[in-house]
């Protein structure tokens, strides 16, 4: 049994993750086990797992450009290859060279393609964060006056998540928001905006999971 797994399903508590881009770009890169699991739990209904629709775009449209200047290296890389292949002392280590970025490249325009599918798939195990006239016109002001976090971005996905608490805030008894990007969001002020909507906030998947275990009535 995993040992971040509930030990008695009877005495799980109700439990809200709100994630962000970090949790989908872990998920549809696979560079993270304990992102991947957050949402298998999901899928069992061990746990709620909600994410902005802001997030899904933002993560949508990174991991296309992230990819596609790959494939724009690979191919800058294969001139050089070419041109080793020209050298008769490098001819043996470019033709290997060349055998790995054809590989390489394969697999990266096959993740392209998978993209969309993955964040489709989380979608369906997940409660979609809707971006409301409210949350964008709070975003927009935070970003503006210069209120943690710097990033636009950032600020428009936080203020999603604040209301989505301040709606649910009776309905779980842990609530946390999952947040990858701890240089802009590790801020006392935004602590305390999440403690005073009974929640507070990770910056890795396997803090949030620590977290949940921790809450887990003991045997």
């Amino acid at each position: 049994m995993n040992s971040l797994q509930p030990k008695n399903q009877k005495t799980k508590v109700k439990t809200l993750v709100i994630a962000e881009s970090g949790l989908l770009t872990d998920i549809c890169l696979r560079q993270n086990a304990h992102s991947v699991y957050i949402c298998d739990q999901a899928k069992r209904e061990e746990l709620a797992l909600a994410i902005p629709e802001y997030a899904f775009s933002e993560v949508d449209g990174q991991l296309h450009q992230r990819l596609s200047n790959r494939l724009s290296q690979i191919q800058q890389i294969r001139r050089f290859t070419n041109e080793l292949l020209r050298e008769q002392d490098m001819a043996a280590s470019a033709g290997q060279l060349r055998e790995i970025l054809a590989t390489v490249e394969e697999q990266t325009a096959s993740k392209q393609h998978l993209i969309q599918a993955e964040l489709s798939a989380i979608a369906e195990v997940c409660q979609i964060i809707p971006i409301t006239f409210e949350s964008f016109r709070r975003g927009k002001l935070r970003f503006l006056r210069s209120t943690p976090p710097p990033d636009e971005n950032d600020c428009h996905i936080l203020e999603c998540v604040l209301c989505y608490l301040a709606e649910h805030q009776n309905d779980y008894e842990l609530k946390i928001f999952l947040c990858h990007d701890q240089r802009h969001f590790d801020n006392s002020t935004l602590h305390e905006s999440l403690a005073q909507l009974n929640a507070q906030m990770v910056f890795s998947s396997s803090a949030c999971l620590q977290t949940i275990r921790s809450y887990l009535p003991d045997e």
